[in-house]
């Protein structure tokens, strides 16, 4: 009996099965993961705050579509005119332009984490309690926009 059409048709079965099953597999299962330094703070009107370790720093979020932003849902509704923290500092108009100053005057570029924007954030002598986590991702994203100067 000869075995060698029998080998042929088991060695072509082998090689259909392992092309069916790899040459079908999805080897690309959406983006890669996330490195673990990232940061990444939704602030709720599409535009995402990110900030992350690139080996040199952290990518600070850009002013006008991330970080002003995440500052008008946390900060806003007490910092209006007509809230009730309206004759403080800091009182937004509702345009990242014209609230650049205001906002830029409570920060410390040579020592962000002990800006006044970061400490009241926190919880730290103000009236309005933490609005953001100690240690958390807001913080760290403004920690981070400071940390770049504060860039408009």
């Amino acid at each position: 009996m000869n075995s060698k059409p029998l080998q042929h048709a088991l060695g072509a079965g082998a090689l259909a099965l392992s092309l069916l099953f790899f040459g079908c597999a999805d080897f690309s299962r959406g983006p890669g993961p996330v490195p673990p330094d990232t940061v990444t703070v939704d602030t709720g009107g599409g535009g995402d705050v990110i900030a992350g370790d690139t080996g040199g720093g952290c990518v600070p979020g850009d002013y006008t579509t991330e970080i002003y932003p995440l500052l008008q849902l946390s900060c806003d509704s007490c910092h209006a005119s007509s809230g009730s923290a309206g004759s403080t500092g800091l009182v937004f108009t509702g345009s990242a332009a014209d609230d650049y100053a205001e906002i830029t005057g409570l920060v410390e570029t040579g020592n962000p984490a002990s800006s006044v924007l970061v400490t009241k954030g926190t919880g730290k002598a103000h009236g309005g309690g933490a609005v953001f986590s100690p240690g958390g991702e807001e913080e760290q994203a403004l920690i981070c926009w400071i940390s770049a100067g504060a860039p408009q």
